[in-house]
């Protein structure tokens, strides 16, 4: 099942960008039990080593396609319906 992983990263690595997917996995692992991710757009440039320029153009991208949604600074919601495929 790991494989399985890796080999989607790698693939979502190439189609939208190296930094994107770590990004996204960096979201992932720091959200609680409602969804919610903590933290500011410059924690996520500090911790995953990517330009500022990266990290609001995915969430821009995420908040267009309603999956992501700003409730103040540093505290944003994930769209409910990834508790589905979680």
């Amino acid at each position: 099942m790991a494989n399985e992983y890796t080999f989607t990263l790698n693939m979502l690595s190439y189609l939208y960008g190296y930094k994107k997917v770590q990004i996204l996995k960096y979201i992932a692992l720091n959200i609680d039990d409602e969804l919610l991710f903590h933290g500011t757009i410059k924690d996520i440039m500090e911790a995953t080593n990517a330009s500022k320029p990266t990290v609001v153009s995915l969430f821009n991208d995420m908040k267009s396609i309603h999956l992501l949604k700003k409730e103040k600074n540093g505290l944003y919601r994930l769209n409910s319906k990834l508790k589905e495929v979680i």
